[in-house]
């Protein structure tokens, strides 16, 4: 499932909220990603399984803003990498989408980090050897 957390559809009782730290105003994007990865840490969360909001974005949407929202889930990993070390799987899906908005943004030798980082957690993904392969490719020839 694509089950997004979204700010608009959360609900959270004040006090939990406080005693997770609130919002962190530092995050350049993915503020409710991030909330939602820490309250995991107080207890199970519950959801309900059907759409209850329709988002739309505009072109200049700060949603769009590639290189902050790289900047935001690589600043992610670094705030949990103790409880993503728990779930192999999704921190290696974490480092692949890393590596996808760098190869987009340019930033190959970036974007071939994060897929190694991924390749570590899950070494058997034929589709990271093949992102892998055509990252060093494009980082060895990058400069021709």
């Amino acid at each position: 499932s694509n089950t997004v957390a979204s700010s608009q559809t959360l609900v959270i009782r004040r006090d939990v909220l406080d005693a997770i730290g609130g919002w962190d105003v530092d995050m350049p994007r993915l503020v409710d990603y991030d909330c939602v990865i820490r309250l995991a840490r107080k207890g199970p969360l519950a959801f309900v399984d059907e759409p209850l909001v329709l988002q739309f974005f505009s072109h200049d949407s700060m949603t769009h803003n590639r290189d902050l929202r790289v900047r935001a889930r690589e600043r992610i990993i670094i705030k949990n990498s103790d409880l993503l070390a728990q779930y192999p799987g999704a921190q290696a899906h974490i480092y692949r989408v890393i590596a996808g908005e760098h190869r987009l943004l340019g930033n190959f030798s970036q974007a071939r980090k994060a897929c190694v980082q991924a390749l570590r957690l899950r070494p058997a993904n034929l589709r990271l050897w093949v992102l892998a392969a055509y990252l060093t490719f494009r980082v060895a020839f990058a400069g021709r």
